[in-house]
């Protein structure tokens, strides 16, 4: 899962189980904040041996209107866990950075939807007005990202709607 193996032991062990994307996106991360505390060693391997099966119709690359409330969801969850798990700050935090990344992929796919602009615009004020969005943004640290985000950031915590409508056309057609 997500560029990893796990020991089928620990696995059958605890009965441990993806939750389905359907219930919440980003399941592979969600589900792993659960087994991660039955690991107790890990081990890193130099060599590339994880393929990606990249599948067009999975969720993740489906356009939904919805799919800011879904990451929303996946994140309040995913502290829940961390809170009932006992995790500390750092996860917490890495859970933020996911977050953000796919809630940027969510605005991205806003802008490349097939729908009028004007429904675009509003999709993507309704998740930079966000009070969640709004939380992440002053959690995370500009020095440890790209200078392209840093900008993209700059205009989400400025509320700058037409300049992050632009950055987010401009990163789409430059596939």
């Amino acid at each position: 899962a997500w560029a990893s193996l796990y020991s089928m032991t620990i696995i059958q062990k605890n009965k441990w189980r993806f939750v389905s994307e359907r219930e919440i996106i980003s399941e592979d991360y969600y589900s792993l904040l659960y087994l991660y505390r039955y690991v107790e060693k890990i081990a890193v391997l130099k060599a590339a041996c994880y393929f990606y099966c990249e599948n067009q119709g999975s969720l993740t690359h489906v356009f939904q209107k919805n799919r800011y409330e879904k990451i929303r969801h996946y994140y309040l969850k995913s502290l829940e866990a961390c809170e009932v798990l006992n995790y500390g700050k750092k996860i917490k935090k890495r859970v933020s950075y996911t977050y953000f990344a796919n809630t940027l992929g969510a605005m991205k796919q806003i802008m490349a939807g097939n729908i009028e602009y004007k429904e675009k615009k509003n999709l993507i004020k309704s998740v930079i007005d966000d009070a969640t969005c709004r939380d992440v943004l002053d959690q995370i640290k500009y020095d440890r990202i790209p200078l392209t985000w840093r900008i993209f950031l700059i205009a989400i915590r400025r509320k700058w709607l037409h300049c992050c409508c632009f950055l987010l056309y401009l990163q789409n057609t430059r596939k």
